[in-house]
């Protein structure tokens, strides 16, 4: 049943009215579909990209900002490892360090 009703389906669409093509002259958007490293030499872009240089020194490329702004920075810092600061933040928050090493064994905070 279901390769008739396709059957169905592709003959309605093959044989429906199509509407006539626009003309050259219309003035509907378009622009070429590139892939990720086409995009990252397009003009429009390439001064405009950000990034980062990972840990081991290799430069990871990101997109560019959602607004241009003058002086803006276009290089940014490596974040740092998933809880570096978890301790520290705790501390400046009244945390002890046994409370701290408490919710590290107990799988709250990194160890």
């Amino acid at each position: 049943m279901a390769s008739s009703l396709a059957c169905s389906i592709a003959a309605i669409a093959c044989n429906a009215a199509r509407p006539p093509l626009p003309s050259r002259s219309a003035t509907i958007p378009h622009a070429r579909i590139n892939g990720v490293a086409a995009v990252r030499e397009l003009e429009t872009l390439r001064e405009r990209l950000t990034g980062t240089v990972i840990p081991g020194g290799k430069r990871v490329r990101l997109p560019p900002m959602a607004a241009d702004l003058s002086g803006a920075a276009r290089e940014f810092s490596f974040p740092p490892k998933y809880g570096k600061h978890t301790r520290p933040v705790l501390r400046e928050a009244g945390y002890s360090d046994q409370e701290c090493l408490a919710l590290a064994a107990a799988g709250v905070i990194p160890n």
